[in-house]
């Protein structure tokens, strides 16, 4: 079947072609683009996009959202048929071109004055402040003057990445430029014309879609405007590449066939683009038949939950998992994305992380993932690692192009070639700052979602990406205040959007477990006294935990802890001191028949302290050093380094010391024999825990039991001034003061981070309440403070 069968009348036909939309000289062939030309071919990719790019859900979402019953993917073509129609104005037809090529402006300036236009001269030397009437205004003012909906006429003001403050901004603009409109301030035979060449664009993009006037265009909500917004911008950017829709030369007036320029613009945007739209299929009965296909292992019993819990949704929306580290939550996930994906017509996952190491060391996982999901779909795939560093990934790197894959856009699917890692590919398209998060599979840092709430220019193309996908996070605990407006205003969108969510964490407190889910309920559209809680309950400590929406139902679910995973972690406290003696003693007579120590601390400045102190017993050989203030090439290489030594079936040293920051606390799956560590809030103590024996294997024999090492603090509850700036010293001496001798993991984690994480008042000694209490009010005022920091610049819905 040819996808690029196009309906409707050619533009040329219906708009006078002597409007330019494009225009160049290369080598003194001068070459321009008229504007009916590329309206088409604007309204022609964007009905591909609806049909072969966006995901079902995406679709439904915007069908919706109409005020009105009307074929949604004619309205998206409507928006690429009328997107530049502010270009049909003097302002902009009038001005030289970039490459300042006077026989290109003179050519293009005879075919206007052939038109009918006269006193061109004179306009271009009397117009002043052209750069004032953009072409994005001057079309959403157009639009509004011909009484089209306000939603539709934003979305025309906004397609180069930027909506206008206002409706006012139009109005104000062509009140003090007329003569930008219409080349007079008066009546006059140019300004009829102008306004006659606007009006033939206008009707001949509704007669081509189906739309008889403007009446029959239905008002946006905000949600599906972001979309179409996004989506017209996409169009626009296919439709303006070069080298899929090449420009004509200045002796021409039009291309001879529309429908094979069509086809072979879409086919070349195809080699670079995504080929084809994945769907989530249901191919096994069983969770246990699926996790086998997939990982190669049965479910524990909180995957099953999760697994269950989403079967038995009728709207599955935001899940909630919290679980003991190294309890497979990032399969749980991973399956859980393959179920949602099937329940809400998505075509993509997003996968954000804390850091770029644990964005790193995750993508290997996704990529197996997801070679194991496309044997069952057969097409190709993107997957991308989106951070500053992503380059530097080896696994990242060797991905197969698209463009390498697509055979000129014809034949097989690349998944018939086992050369094409098993269709798995980088879609050359999508690489950009702007473009990536389109791709259909994204890894990348938590920023990358983040940025959804965030206003920047563009922000819609980020927004359609987003919404296409099912989008995890993973180490949710581990966002600061400021951090979690951020995160919690996102949750909003995706769920304005319909977009299910996971989120990932060992442990939550109480108010961040309710505040998350009251962000994607209120992003829904529901108030949190209209949501059904009667099966939740927010203070709960049951664990392992999920914590999900059905609709407006809040629901929990609880698992049993697999038995293989309780262990008892013995805390000791051992003395600091400024050379580190007391550290590099006690590591010393324990790692003396051998072992591999873990030593995680708060600043970087401590860990170069340490690692110099243990240098000097040890060696160089058996030391590994590893923060953020490395250059990116060698902390990628000491990355790659450590997993290699104490990650999953890794040959482990027979002695080593692994010092690191905060680097090594989070999603890195890495396993130490023991573990010494600053103190920092229960539930980062308890993930730097999740360190210790985390695998299953032979250790020796000192090492039978895991041990956790805390550095004293002394009954003064007195820090390091280090590690009071990063973490407050509130928090830390809340976990001090309940940080028991042992802790049961998993059992424990739960109830420990709800005590720390409690407003409730410590039993201290009189000379320390008061140290307490400034602490205390200190911690209350600099949470206030970075929740009202992001007021300024966060994107926030209005309903």
């Amino acid at each position: 079947m040819r996808i690029w069968k196009l309906v409707g009348m050619n533009c040329d036909s219906a708009v006078n072609s002597a409007l330019w939309g494009k225009k160049r000289e290369a080598d003194g062939a001068m070459q321009w683009l008229p504007l009916s030309l590329h309206l088409e071919d604007t309204g022609n990719v964007i009905g591909l996009l609806w049909d072969h790019w966006l995901s079902r859900g995406q679709r439904e979402l915007i069908e919706s959202s109409l005020s009105k019953r009307v074929d949604a993917k004619k309205l998206c073509q409507f928006l690429g048929c009328v997107h530049d129609i502010g270009k049909a104005t003097p302002v902009f037809q009038f001005r030289k071109s970039f490459s300042n090529s006077e026989d290109l402006d003179i050519a293009l300036k005879n075919k206007l004055a052939n038109a009918g236009f006269t006193d061109i001269d004179d306009f271009i030397a009397d117009t002043k402040n052209w750069s004032d009437s953009h072409h994005t205004i001057t079309g959403q003012a157009i639009l509004s003057d011909a009484g089209l909906p306000k939603g539709i006429c934003a979305i025309v003001g906004a397609h180069h990445g930027k909506p206008l403050e206002s409706d006012l901004v139009c109005k104000n603009n062509e009140d003090a430029y007329a003569d930008h409109y219409r080349q007079s301030e008066t009546e006059s035979e140019n300004s009829k014309l102008w306004r006659k060449m606007q009006n033939d664009i206008l009707v001949w993009a509704l007669k081509r879609n189906g739309f008889s006037n403007a009446g029959d265009l239905p008002e946006i909500s905000e949600p599906a405007q972001v979309l179409l917004c996004g989506l017209v911008i996409m169009a626009d950017w296919i439709a303006s590449n070069e080298h899929y829709f090449p420009l004509i030369s200045i002796e021409r007036d039009s291309t001879q066939d529309q429908e094979t320029r069509c086809e072979n613009g879409w086919k070349k945007w195809l080699r670079h683009g995504s080929k084809d739209v994945w769907e989530s299929l249901s191919c096994y009965s069983t969770v246990s038949q699926l996790y086998k296909h997939r990982f190669g292992f049965s479910p524990n019993n909180i995957q099953k939950a999760l697994y269950d819990a989403i079967s038995r949704c009728k709207e599955p929306g935001i899940f909630i998992l919290e679980s003991a580290m190294g309890s497979g939550k990032t399969e749980s996930a991973l399956i859980a994305a393959e179920q949602l994906a099937n329940a809400a017509g998505r075509s993509g996952v997003f996968f954000g992380l804390p850091t770029q190491a644990t964005s790193d060391g995750i993508f290997k996982r996704v990529e197996d993932w997801l070679k194991s999901v496309n044997r069952d779909f057969r097409g190709e795939i993107g997957l991308r690692l989106v951070h500053g560093k992503a380059e530097l990934n080896s696994d990242y790197a060797h991905l197969p192009r698209g463009m390498q894959n697509m055979n000129d856009g014809c034949g097989g699917s690349s998944a018939d070639n086992d050369a094409n890692n098993s269709g798995v590919i980088l879609n050359d398209w999508f690489t950009g700052r702007k473009t990536a998060m389109l791709d259909d599979f994204v890894v990348g840092t938590v920023d990358q979602f983040l940025l959804a709430s965030l206003k920047q220019k563009h922000l819609m193309l980020r927004h359609l990406g987003l919404s296409k996908k099912v989008v995890i996070i993973d180490e949710v605990h581990a966002y600061d205040a400021y951090m979690n407006e951020y995160l919690e205003e996102s949750l909003i969108w995706m769920a304005a959007y319909g977009v299910p969510v996971v989120l990932l964490s060992a442990t939550l407190p109480a108010d961040r477990r309710e505040d998350l889910i009251k962000s994607y309920m209120r992003g829904l559209g529901f108030k949190w006294k209209e949501c059904d809680k009667s099966n939740a309950d927010f203070e709960t400590n049951d664990y392992p935990l999920i914590t999900y929406s059905d609709k407006n139902r809040i629901k929990q679910k609880s698992a049993a802890n697999d038995a293989a995973d309780n262990k008892s972690v013995s805390v000791k406290k051992i003395a600091d001191d400024a050379l580190h003696e007391g550290i590099v003693n006690e590591l010393n007579s324990l790692l003396n028949n051998g072992g591999v120590a873990g030593i995680i601390v708060n600043t970087v400045r401590r860990a170069r302290e340490i690692y110099n102190a243990c240098v000097n017993v040890f060696g160089d050989d058996e030391v590994t050093l590893v923060h953020s203030q490395f250059i990116a090439t060698d902390r990628v290489l000491k990355e790659r380094q450590i997993r290699a030594m104490v990650g999953k079936n890794a040959d482990r040293p027979d002695r080593a010391v692994i010092i690191g920051t905060q680097v090594l606390e989070q999603s890195l799956d890495i396993d130490f024999d023991v573990l010494v560590t600053d103190p920092a809030p229960m539930d980062l103590l308890l993930q730097r825990a999740g360190r210790l024996h985390r695998h299953r294997i032979k250790r020796p024999a000192a090492f039978k039991d895991p041990i956790l090492y805390v550095l004293e603090t002394g009954e003064r509850y007195e820090f390091d001034k280090g590690s009071e700036s990063v973490y407050g010293r509130c928090l830390l001496m809340r976990t001090q003061y309940f940080l028991p001798d042992v802790i049961s993991m998993p059992l424990d984690i739960s109830r420990l981070v709800q005590m720390v994480y409690d407003a409730a008042p410590l039993d201290l000694r009189e000379d320390l309440k008061d140290t307490y209490d400034r602490a205390s009010k200190q911690h209350d005022s600099e949470r206030n403070k970075n929740k009202k920091r992001p007021e300024h610049t966060a994107l926030r819905i209005l309903y």
